[in-house]
């Protein structure tokens, strides 16, 4: 039943994306955990942590827009991610993390010229910007899911007594 619908949905998308394309889907992700963050119970211990992943972020940032020819698409607001705030501003640092994630995301997006991979914008024997973009989210989500900050909130059953 599944392979029948994957088949009639396949036959029906008038621009399937290619074949190994996986950008749009990692960055789907990364947007995804941007939300639940803004959402996150507010603690030091997150606000550390998001602070971490903003630099190193940012940098695998500059060195994807390097890769790809378009250092003149970093900005200061994605070249480097705010610091960690003062006592008591630590929400105000989640919505500016994620929207930190949004900027990149977004931009990264922008470039690919089919909307799916940037990985042609490469020089031939250079690395692929696509699998530095994998390696960043994924490295960023286990960091993330230790904290438990990405990792939906979770609903108690109901009672039954």
């Amino acid at each position: 039943m599944v392979d029948w619908l994957n088949a009639i949905l396949d036959a029906m998308d008038q621009a399937p994306p290619p074949a190994g394309s996986f950008l749009h889907l990692i960055l789907d992700r990364y947007l995804k955990e941007a939300r639940r963050i803004r959402k996150a119970p507010v603690s030091d211990d997150l606000t550390t942590k998001l602070a971490a992943l903003g630099q190193s972020e940012a940098e695998t940032f500059r060195e994807v827009l390097s890769a790809v020819g378009a250092k003149d698409h970093l900005d200061a607001f994605t070249a480097e991610p705010a610091s960690q705030p003062a006592q008591g501003h630590h929400a105000d640092y989640h919505a500016a993390f994620a929207e930190h994630r949004h900027h990149i995301a977004n931009t990264l997006l922008q470039l690919a010229p089919n909307g799916y991979s940037i990985d042609s914008l490469c020089e031939p024997l250079g690395p692929s910007a696509d699998e530095m973009v994998r390696a960043m989210v994924e490295a960023s989500s286990r960091e993330l899911a230790r904290t438990s900050a990405a990792t939906p909130p979770t609903v108690a059953a109901p009672s039954t007594s």
